[in-house]
């Protein structure tokens, strides 16, 4: 079951920080809410998954119908590690998907935007063949650097 989790201004994502994402993948069962006043989701019940031996990519774009190369791309072992450890139980459960940013990758050394601020969208995906399904999608607000002296 794909879940929609918004990244917005709450967040705090901003060009040229490094940035890490961590997602607790669940099977179809999961029921959760989202707080938009704290930007975060919040856990009502589901059966964490095991994806220990799964294949990852994550995507931005400009927009949900954007084709062609995405803004950013991240694979299992290329900006995606798998942490932790797995537990049936929600409480016990360490392993997540972390989706790693450099903060290179919005803005460079020489002080040049590469990704402009604005609205994006993003998905994380199984990627194995046959089995591949969107997990997570939603909405990215990517913030400009604030100036520094």
């Amino acid at each position: 079951m794909a879940y929609r989790r918004d990244y917005t201004k709450v967040n705090d994502i901003i060009i040229g920080d490094d940035l890490s994402f961590k997602y607790e993948i669940f099977q179809d069962d999961l029921v959760a809410t989202f707080d938009a006043t704290t930007g975060r989701d919040t856990y009502v019940s589901g059966t964490p998954e095991d994806v220990a031996t799964w294949s990852f990519r994550w995507e931005l774009r400009v927009k949900d119908t954007a084709t062609g190369v995405p803004m950013l791309s991240y694979t299992l072992g290329s900006g995606i590690t798998i942490t932790g450890t797995y537990n049936a139980s929600h409480a016990a459960n360490t392993q997540r998907v972390v989706v790693a940013i450099a903060d290179t990758e919005t803005y460079s050394d020489a002080g040049a935007v590469l990704i402009p601020p604005k609205t994006y969208t993003y998905s994380l995906k199984r990627d194995d063949p046959g089995s591949e399904k969107t997990l997570v999608y939603g909405k990215f607000v990517l913030q400009e650097k604030p100036a520094r002296l």
